[in-house]
């Protein structure tokens, strides 16, 4: 009970004679990083779904008009997590660079794999055309769907702090992890 009432005293002293409150920091900087971490993933699981859908479509009608909806599909989910990504602001720490730079390296990737869909689209003429743009896509769909599991691994690796904490919390990112959807 004695230390209990130092630890008040102490705080009450330290409270009425101006030390440094770092709650609100800390708990400013852990509600940007569980923002961020949230934004982040649930953009990332929604990408996830639509490329998944696309390809599942793809499947099933692999026509030209079936191709080039599924690169309007994957054109149009790769845009969505880019304006959203952008949108949010990485906690100004060495894990927030660290994550900021997966994710910038990430939609580089991921503009490219949208670069090599539009490409395949626009070879198709006839059956074998067709047949070789769906070949094309489904593996440029499979190798843009690793990337993003290897970003959300690298998300998980980050240094111990807020945000690693935050995308361990986060249900987007551990939809991420297990692999399943938003359904």
């Amino acid at each position: 009970m004695i230390g209990l009432a130092a630890v008040v005293i102490v705080f009450i002293a330290v409270k009425a004679f101006g030390g440094k409150d770092t709650t609100s920091s800390t708990t400013t900087t852990a509600s940007a990083a569980t923002a961020w971490a949230d934004g982040t993933c649930g953009a990332l699981v929604t990408w996830k779904d639509s490329v998944t859908a696309a390809a599942h479509s793809l499947k099933t009608t692999p026509t030209r008009d079936g191709v080039n909806q599924a690169v309007d599909d994957a054109k149009s989910a790769t845009k969505t997590l880019a304006d959203t990504v952008r949108g949010l602001d990485a906690p100004g720490t060495a894990a927030g660079a660290k994550a900021h730079d997966t994710i910038s390296s990430l939609e580089t990737q991921m503009q490219t794999g949208v670069s090599k869909l539009q490409s395949a689209a626009g070879k198709v003429s006839g059956l074998s055309g067709t047949v070789e743009a769906v070949s094309t896509i489904s593996t440029t769909l499979v190798t843009m769907r690793d990337q993003l599991s290897a970003a959300a691994d690298a998300l998980r690796g980050l240094p111990t702090g807020e945000l690693q904490d935050a995308v361990a919390s986060s249900p987007s990112c551990g939809k991420l992890k297990s692999g399943s959807s938003s359904s």
